[in-house]
């Protein structure tokens, strides 16, 4: 018998000061710390994504797939997507 797994778990921190969250309902947002530096978590719930954050300490965004875009102190950003929006390439 396996362990079984807890029901919300991080996805690993992308270090980085950006986030793409695609939710399970069709929405996505764009997450952003709005300097240089910071880390982005993606949380994820019984296998679908609920929410992101990203922040450096004194910049961040939150974010949740229930309810959009949430707290967002100093620089940071939190935007939604349009359903047929793509990524800009780097």
């Amino acid at each position: 018998m396996s362990p079984r797994q807890p029901a919300t778990r991080v996805v690993p921190e992308t270090i980085g000061s950006t986030v793409a969250v695609k939710c399970g309902n069709g929405n996505s947002y764009k997450l952003a710390t709005g300097s240089d530096t910071g880390v982005c978590k993606v949380y994820v719930e019984n296998g679908g994504v609920t929410g992101g954050l990203c922040t450096d300490g004194t910049n961040s965004a939150l974010q949740t797939c229930a309810t959009g875009c949430g707290q967002v102190m100093g620089s940071g950003t939190c935007e939604k997507q349009e359903p047929n929006a793509t990524e800009p390439e780097r």
